[in-house]
């Protein structure tokens, strides 16, 4: 994920970025994170690095927060915008700039982590299909149809609801980019999209299809924490 920081406070760019690189730390995942002191600046970046995500600061010198926002909104309408300012006042006039977020300075600290899971969810909804490579041809498969995928004799199978692809490959290739789409590794040979989990009972995961699969030991807390992180956030 491409961040760009953009505020007049080099404290809170240093505290804002590290917060940040230690969230996608804590997922494995791979970020950039740029910062800038001012709204010029900002727009500069953004022509030859473009963003995933922008926060801005609103009170800065030069143009404003405001001023910049619309410019962002006009030139890169895909990126997401999360205001981040000490004024909690001018939290309904930010409203006009339609932004994804209005985070609060006050409670940066406990608030980024919370932020971050919501950007990281809309850029996921985003991305709706996965792209297999078989033999000869190209399959694009929706996340929502996918119930698993699982490796067997160096060949990986995905499950669909009223199908299965099957194709030469590793788990661990196919489980980095689903695991970034709302599914969980439950054991060795096996990732399953978080969607179609029913229940979780002991080492046995339940399906809504009505299909049990073992949960190995090792994986078992990261399977229910999913799990149940998933459901809160539904």
């Amino acid at each position: 994920m491409r961040i760009i920081i953009c505020d007049d406070d080099p404290v809170f760019l240093n505290e804002m970025s590290g917060r940040i690189r230690t969230y996608f730390e804590k997922q494995d995942r791979d970020v950039t994170v740029k910062t800038v002191l001012d709204g010029k600046e900002l727009l500069r970046m953004l022509r030859n690095h473009p963003a995933d995500a922008v926060f801005l600061d609103i009170d800065m010198p030069g143009i404003n927060g405001f001023e910049t926002a619309g410019a962002v909104k006009k030139q890169y309408p895909d990126c997401i915008l999360v205001f981040s300012s000490c004024h909690n006042e001018l939290v309904y006039d930010s409203f006009e700039y339609e932004p994804f977020w209005f985070l609060c300075k006050s409670n940066a600290e406990e608030k980024t982590g919370m932020v971050l899971d919501k950007i990281v969810l809309k850029l996921n909804a985003g991305r709706r299909e996965y792209a297999v490579r078989t033999k000869d041809r190209i399959i694009r498969v929706r996340y929502s149809d996918l119930l698993y995928a699982e490796v067997e004799k160096h060949k990986v199978r995905l499950h669909l609801q009223d199908d299965a692809v099957e194709f030469r490959g590793r788990l661990a290739d196919t489980a980095g980019e689903l695991e970034q789409h709302g599914f969980v590794r439950i054991n060795s040979g096996c990732v399953v999209n978080l969607e179609w989990i029913s229940r979780i009972q002991n080492s046995d995961l339940l399906l809504k299809n009505g299909e049990i699969l073992a949960v190995s030991r090792g994986c078992k807390k990261q399977v229910k924490d999913a799990f149940y992180n998933y459901l809160e956030r539904t």
